[in-house]
């Protein structure tokens, strides 16, 4: 997937043990931000918030959009940050358990159980 968003992935290297896959670098994860920024009791302000959540949600709507594809595991450990001052510089990351669908009647929950819905 194309999107300033969504991590870029170069290329696929198949071995006879494993996969390589190299892709973008990323500095941290929006987790650690996170944790950093309320051990120093600074927190997020409005328009922060505001940068980080445009950015996931815009790369959201490409993957379900473009190509119907569902994250299932959309979490802060995986938004890798670019920049800790430029919040719009982000990448949703681990599409480990994500799926392409046709049919929202086809969905099956999964992912980090504490991030999901209660329904």
């Amino acid at each position: 997937m194309n999107h300033e968003n969504i991590i870029k992935v170069f290329d696929l290297m198949e071995f006879k043990n494993f996969l390589l896959m190299p892709m973008e670098i990323g500095k941290f994860s929006l987790m650690q931000l996170i944790k950093q920024r309320f051990r120093n009791k600074k927190g997020f302000n409005e328009e922060e918030v505001a940068q980080i959540m445009k950015g996931v949600l815009e790369g959201l709507n490409h993957m379900h959009s473009t190509r119907k594809i569902l994250h299932r595991d959309l979490k802060p450990d995986n938004v890798l940050m670019i920049s800790k001052t430029d919040f719009s510089k982000l990448k949703i990351i681990d599409f480990g358990m994500a799926t392409e669908i046709d049919d929202i009647q086809d969905f099956v929950s999964c992912g980090t159980w504490t991030y999901q819905p209660p329904e």
